[in-house]
C-alpha cells in the first residue's frame, strides 16, 4: 500500500502532491516540500495534524 498528500488540502492553490510508502514517510515528504517549496522549515503541531488528516491511502 502507498499514501499520499496534496498539499492544497492544508495550502489553499498548492499543487505540490507527495507519496510515500508508510504515512511516515509520506509525513516526512510533506514536511521536506513545505521546507523547499513554501520555507516552512517547522511545523507546529495544529499544522502536523492537519497533514496527518489529510494523507490517504491509495
Amino acid at each position: 500500500m502507498s499514501y499520499s498528500f496534496r498539499c492544497e488540502n492544508v495550502i489553499p492553490g498548492c499543487e505540490g502532491e507527495v507519496h510515500g510508502e508508510t504515512e511516515a514517510e509520506t509525513l516526512q515528504a510533506a514536511a521536506e516540500h513545505a521546507a523547499s517549496v513554501h520555507d516552512l522549515n517547522e511545523l507546529d503541531a495544529e499544522t502536523v495534524e492537519k497533514v496527518k488528516a489529510s494523507i490517504t491511502a491509495d
